[in-house]
């Protein structure tokens, strides 16, 4: 599971969705949840979680859709017969990433090439609080 530490930037609700952006260090994230009982306010100090399953990987020059896409040098590849993973530094975090072998050897993905990687707003869960990495 991957754990990152933010704070709450804004939040906007529409009906049962909410959406909130949260920034880790000056990079911005958004998250969309279904708005639950706990209350999130600008400021509020959060935990974002999200499986290595739900952290794709593209070239820095591909464009995506997704909101929280970043580019970022590779640090670690744990290369497996059928699945890899593939870790990145992102403001101090490990973020990892498990993807199919054939689809690490089709990119080329190499330890300190750049690439592009991202999460889905809808595939990111948040915990209120700011505890220790």
């Amino acid at each position: 599971m991957n754990t990152l530490r933010g704070i709450v930037s804004t939040v906007h609700h529409a009906g049962a969705l909410c959406k909130v952006d949260i920034t880790v260090d000056a990079s911005p994230l958004s998250a969309l949840i279904v708005d639950d009982a706990f209350a999130l306010h600008v400021n509020d100090a959060v935990m974002i979680h999200f499986k290595e399953t739900e952290v794709m990987l593209a070239t820095p020059e591909s464009r995506v859709s997704a909101q929280n896409a970043f580019i970022g040098e590779v640090r670690a590849i744990e290369r497996g017969e059928m699945v890899s993973e593939v870790s990145f530094d992102f403001h101090g975090f490990d973020v990892r990433s498990i993807i199919t072998t054939a689809s690490l050897d089709s990119l080329h993905v190499s330890i300190s090439k750049p690439f592009l990687w991202f999460v889905k707003a809808n595939e990111l869960t948040l915990q209120k609080g700011d505890d220790e990495r």
